[in-house]
């Protein structure tokens, strides 16, 4: 494959990750005071 396109999954996987620290966050800390999140606060905190 082409060096760019090794890159590019690199970047695409690193925002993948990053993002999903940061919902994992967002979600855990005002997910237990407001119940917009759903289900998705016990697994936050699981």
């Amino acid at each position: 494959m082409h060096p760019a396109t090794e890159g590019a999954k690199a970047l695409v996987i690193a925002a993948a990750v990053l993002t999903g620290l940061v919902i994992e966050r967002v979600t855990a800390l005002p997910g237990s005071a407001s119940g917009a999140t759903g289900p998705v606060a016990p697994l936050a905190q699981a």
